[in-house]
């Protein structure tokens, strides 16, 4: 990761305080596009929603040594604690 990369993302997070969650997740997925954080692809966390039957985006993982696995693990936590949701892990770039 680029050393200009952690402020650009803390001043983005810091701007982003404000908004709501659509134009949140629109923004950090824009900056995702052309910044990977770490040295694995960055993946997304998702969950189906049983409302709208879309999937939610509720995690970023990112900076571990596989960005993929450490997804996955944490997919399979929640499914442990979540029985019935559906999980989920896609590249954030």
């Amino acid at each position: 990761m680029r050393v200009t990369a952690i402020p650009m993302l803390v001043v983005a997070m810091i701007g982003l305080t404000a908004c709501d969650y659509d134009t949140q997740i629109g923004t950090l997925s824009t900056l995702l596009t052309w910044m990977q954080i770490g040295n694995s692809q960055d993946q997304w966390l998702e969950q189906k929603s049983g409302l709208t039957n879309e999937w939610d985006r509720v995690a970023l993982v990112f900076a571990f040594y596989d960005d993929y696995d450490a997804c996955s693990d944490l997919a399979d936590a929640m499914r442990v604690k979540f029985p019935l949701g559906e999980f989920r892990c896609v590249p954030a770039n």
